[in-house]
């Protein structure tokens, strides 16, 4: 089932040799930014509702078969009274990601297990930098810029490190399978080899509380589009720097609100559109979402489910 998917999946990157690794730093810049935008300091974490275990699971349509995956335990979130402390995830191998503070503020994310590390450093109430290291040398940063108390741009770099190794915090919060983004991560390191630095630019633009729009660009003029529309209900993700979520929800780490359809549009090409669909708690909180995406012959989707203290 998953090689079916892996391959599909490869298929619609592969169409175009620049496209290959532009994914990442999309992502990279994804899983950075995911703050609050109010008067609450960025970098701190502590939702009403705290969740506790998340579990997936995934069905797919090719060709007229049907796979079915049985649900399992994918994440174990740990807390220390109002901070969380680790998550560890069982998808493709165990790993954890290891939070420290100052006070209640996230200064930084661990992954021991690769020796990889993300740093944050702020400017009052906002996120100024992020730093992502792998063995002692830089692999990345992110630089944020503010309009009207909300985040309006994003300037990142990524190095090539010369390590050929598994990026876990990158490759884990990448919108596809576990074996795509772990293609995309080795995609992004040779052709990053080629130069030794990328840079992408972001630009976002707010509906509400919400990031409605964002718009990457890179030096060789190719435009990435990306429309998200949401629901009214509870985020519970929203205002927590760095959470993979593997195959997952990327966009809601920025919003009061949880997407209900993402749009990725190459300029000048069709776009990719993918749905989600909720079922609520009586607190307005997500138990469960699906995301899915059909094509002419296969269809695929993805089931997480919310367990909270």
């Amino acid at each position: 089932m998953l090689i079916l998917h892996t391959v599909y999946e490869l298929n619609q990157l592969n169409y175009k040799h620049m496209k290959k690794f532009k994914f990442f730093p999309i992502v990279l810049g994804m899983l950075i930014v995911a703050f609050m935008a109010s008067c609450t300091k960025d970098g701190v974490y502590n939702p009403k509702k705290k969740i506790n275990m998340v579990y997936k699971a995934s069905s797919e349509d090719y060709n007229g078969t049907h796979y079915e995956a049985q649900r399992y335990l994918a994440e174990k979130w740990t807390w220390d009274n109002k901070t969380l402390s680790s998550i560890q995830y069982f998808n493709d191998g165990s790993y954890t990601e290891n939070f420290t503070y100052d006070g209640n503020r996230l200064t930084r994310i661990d992954v021991y297990e690769n020796s990889e590390y993300i740093t944050f450093d702020y400017d009052g109430k906002y996120l100024k930098t992020a730093n992502i290291n792998h063995g002692g040398k830089p692999e990345g940063s992110v630089s944020f810029v503010y309009n009207n108390k909300k985040l309006s741009e994003l300037r990142v770099t990524y190095y090539d490190t010369k390590s050929n190794h598994e990026s876990r915090l990158f490759a884990s919060v990448l919108p596809f399978t576990s074996e795509v983004n772990e293609m995309l991560v080795e995609f992004t390191e040779k052709a990053v080899a080629t130069k030794g630095v990328e840079f992408v630019t972001y630009k976002c633009t707010w509906t509400g509380d919400n990031i409605s729009q964002v718009m990457a660009s890179w030096d060789d003029g190719d435009v990435l589009n990306i429309n998200i529309s949401y629901d009214d209900k509870i985020n519970p993700l929203k205002g927590f720097l760095g959470y993979g979520m593997e195959g997952d929800v990327v966009t809601s780490f920025y919003s009061k609100n949880n997407p209900t359809q993402v749009m990725r549009t190459w300029v000048g090409e069709n776009p990719y559109i993918y749905t989600y669909n909720y079922q609520y708690d009586g607190d307005n909180y997500p138990t469960m979402v699906m995301r899915s995406r059909r094509e002419e012959d296969y269809s695929y989707s993805y089931s997480t489910y919310y367990e909270y203290q």
